[in-house]
């Protein structure tokens, strides 16, 4: 029995430094993204990598309100940073807050919080 356990601590502790070496880094998320924010507009970015955990962001997207009310769409380039739990922290020109994560499956999932919407997205790597 105390071998099974030493045996099972050894594997947690051998996954645990595999999971923390398999944290994305920036150029993980390097690339064309098309998808769109649930209830909210579609939008094309490209990340690309910089340095020391930062990454440029170029985004375009459609308006939810063309009615003259305020803009939730639009584009910008801004930069990103990653943050420790392997999340990318955006600030876009409207002031939204965006936080990017990778899926398992490979796509890109977000949230967009404003200070009056709030969005979830996935997005699809472009070839």
């Amino acid at each position: 029995m105390g071998r099974t356990v030493r045996g099972l601590a050894a594997l947690l502790v051998a996954l645990g430094g595999n999971a923390a070496a398999e944290q994305p880094s920036p150029a993980s998320f390097a690339g064309s993204w098309m998808g769109h924010w649930l209830y909210g507009p579609r939008q094309m970015m490209l990340i690309e990598d910089l340095a020391n955990g930062r990454v440029r962001l170029t985004y375009s997207s459609g308006s939810m309100d063309r009615r003259g009310g305020p803009r939730e769409g639009g584009q910008g380039i801004v930069e990103g940073i990653l943050a420790e739990d392997g999340s990318l922290h955006v600030l876009y020109v409207n002031g939204a807050q965006v936080v990017l994560r990778l899926s398992a499956d490979g796509s890109l999932s977000g949230e967009y919080v404003s200070e009056t919407h709030r969005y979830v997205g996935q997005f699809n790597r472009q070839q």
